[in-house]
């Protein structure tokens, strides 16, 4: 079984931001050659879906087969609201 990583879409933005891209870019290559599962919430798609379409483009470079969605909870709802 491939791990799954939930990230956040700081890390997804930070494919494009020279001060993170070497780590970020890293990580996205893993999800893309499928050594790892994205887990992609429902919360990290709504502010994707604020961002510019570089930011958003990223993702979508991501294999479907190799992203896991997640239903976002109370829980995560409330953390976020923090």
């Amino acid at each position: 079984m491939k791990p799954g990583i939930h990230t956040d879409t700081s890390v997804i933005g930070g494919c494009l931001d020279e001060e993170f891209d070497n780590a970020s870019n890293l990580l996205l290559d893993a999800f893309c050659e499928g050594s790892k599962i994205i887990l992609v919430s429902e919360l990290m798609l709504l502010e994707l879906s604020k961002a510019l379409a570089k930011v958003r483009a990223v993702l979508d470079r991501i294999p479907e087969a190799n992203r896991e969605y997640l239903e976002l909870s109370d829980a995560a709802m409330d953390l976020a609201d923090e």
